[in-house]
């Protein structure tokens, strides 16, 4: 028995929300000096002699790191199986569509973020001097300082796949019925 999926068309797409936000918080990004907010957020979590709070945590490392980036891994491969299973089954066929979307999302997500970091190879906070590393901080867009290691912490890879996982809302945002309010 196959699932019955309404066929709505989507929401008209608003350009000035669209671009408009993101213009926005760009100029104001870089209107004011980031690194200096950043370096002040990363004191917060910084002890001088045992580094950072939470470096040696169960939860944050295995649980939160390593768990959560496998996690993500998994649900890329069952979309892509599932979407492998839509071009045979015609039961699966009304999917088609909505997994080849998160799929693409996917697909887009591991192949641009590792070559940014690659390219960028901005340094961890812990690398760098000012917290006990032996890096030299040098600002996103400038030349990098030479290094034996390059770094490989832009764009954060847990926060890019959260990113990725917000294909999920356009997955479901027509499938399921909206709500009286």
């Amino acid at each position: 028995m196959a699932i019955e999926i309404p066929s709505r068309a989507s929401r008209p797409f608003d350009f000035r929300i669209a671009l408009g936000v993101p213009l926005v918080l760009m100029i104001l990004m870089l209107s004011i000096y980031p690194p200096a907010l950043d370096f002040a957020l990363a004191q917060l979590f910084y002890v001088p002699g045992s580094g950072f709070i939470g470096r040696q945590s169960f939860w944050l490392e295995d649980i939160l790191h390593d768990r959560a980036k496998q996690a993500v891994i998994a649900f890329a491969v069952l979309a892509l199986a599932g979407f492998v299973i839509s071009l045979f089954s015609p039961k699966w066929r009304q999917w088609r569509r909505p997994l080849g979307y998160v799929v693409l999302v996917f697909a887009l997500f591991f192949s641009v973020v590792m070559p940014l970091k690659i390219l960028t190879a901005v340094h961890c906070p812990w690398s760098l001097k000012e917290f006990g590393g032996q890096e030299t901080y040098t600002p996103l867009l400038s030349p990098r300082a030479e290094t034996q290691k390059p770094g490989l912490c832009w764009p954060g890879g847990h926060a890019s796949s959260g990113f990725s996982l917000l294909a999920l809302f356009f997955f479901w945002r027509d499938r399921r019925p909206r709500t009286a309010r």
